[in-house]
């Protein structure tokens, strides 16, 4: 079997796509689709980083050899990070995917209270300003007949929702990033 085939067959075997394989080697996923292909071989780095994650001899991948894989752990030790990885390579990708979904919705709930923080200052002062002679319950917001003060107190309490919204997500994603670090041990 040629370097493609090993490759490609260790990599099913491990039940990885090659997107997964690359995100775990730091490469791009063409560049591992190029390898299975035959149109090109890595470096050396990217070899002895494929032997050791795969935790298969480099001649693995250079002799035409039928060697059995370990489906226990997966030892990898990145090119620039000098991290080893022993552990499932699924449960990382996975623990990777589910950190990114925590950035995005702390970047969303951020967005959201700061619009709400917006609102809140915005009606606060226009809540807050009325001149004595009217009462402020009869400044209404615009065109929609709402009272002010109503639209201030519900955008501070929505402000609020989300700023303990943020707090727990961040709360979440530092919970993940020592899960996924106690899967990344740092070589020392």
């Amino acid at each position: 079997m040629s370097f493609a085939d090993n490759l490609k067959r260790i990599r099913k075997d491990k039940n990885l796509s090659q997107e997964e394989l690359a995100e775990l080697l730091k490469v791009t996923r063409q560049a591992v689709s190029k390898w299975e292909k035959g149109k090109s071989i890595p470096n050396t780095e990217n070899l002895i980083a494929l032997s050791r994650f795969f935790d298969v001899e480099v001649s693995y991948f250079i002799h035409d050899t039928d060697m059995n894989v370990s489906d226990t752990s997966i030892t990898y030790e990145s090119n620039d990070e000098n991290i080893v990885i022993v552990n499932n390579g699924q449960e990382i990708v996975s623990a990777r995917k589910t950190l990114r979904c925590t950035n995005i919705i702390m970047v969303l709930l951020i967005i959201f209270a700061a619009v709400f923080a917006g609102i809140s200052i915005y009606t606060g002062i226009l809540a807050f300003t009325v001149p004595m002679e009217s009462d402020f319950e009869f400044v209404y917001f615009s065109e929609f007949n709402i009272n002010i003060f109503d639209v201030f107190i519900v955008s501070v309490v929505l402000f609020g929702v989300l700023v303990v919204g943020i707090v727990i997500t961040v709360i979440i994603k530092v919970m993940q990033s020592k899960k996924l670090k106690t899967k990344e041990i740092k070589k020392c």
